[in-house]
């Protein structure tokens, strides 16, 4: 199962709420199921998108996936979310509540998966 410190958790989060009104993404580092950075990357980002260029992306082997926010609905991936889900092994959706209790995390097929908050 994978893990997240309630502090990093809670950073992202803090982080997500000031774009608000548009959304935010960043990339999450970690290795041994244990998600432990997050990665900024220049986008652009708007009440319904962000975009990123892949090019922007570190080559960095501890890059194992992504979150983002959907400042205006629900945490539920919608079809561009899931078709960039296939390249990471972790992505997670933070909702217009910005609760640590309502973030979801999804594998690289879009499925609800269960992350342990340390």
């Amino acid at each position: 199962m994978w893990k997240i410190k309630k502090e990093l958790l809670e950073e992202i989060i803090r982080a997500a709420q000031k774009t608000c009104p548009y959304e935010f993404l960043c990339l999450l580092s970690g290795k041994n199921e244990t998600i432990e950075e997050i990665v900024f990357i220049p986008n652009i980002n708007g009440k319904n998108f962000v975009e990123i260029n892949t090019h922007n992306i570190p080559i960095d082997n501890t890059i194992i996936g992504t979150i983002h926010s959907h400042p205006h609905g629900e945490n539920t991936p919608s079809k561009a979310d899931k078709k960039f889900f296939q390249n990471y092994q972790i992505n997670g959706i933070i909702n217009y509540t910005y609760q640590i209790n309502q973030v979801r995390f999804y594998n690289k097929k879009g499925e609800t998966i269960e992350i342990e908050i340390i």
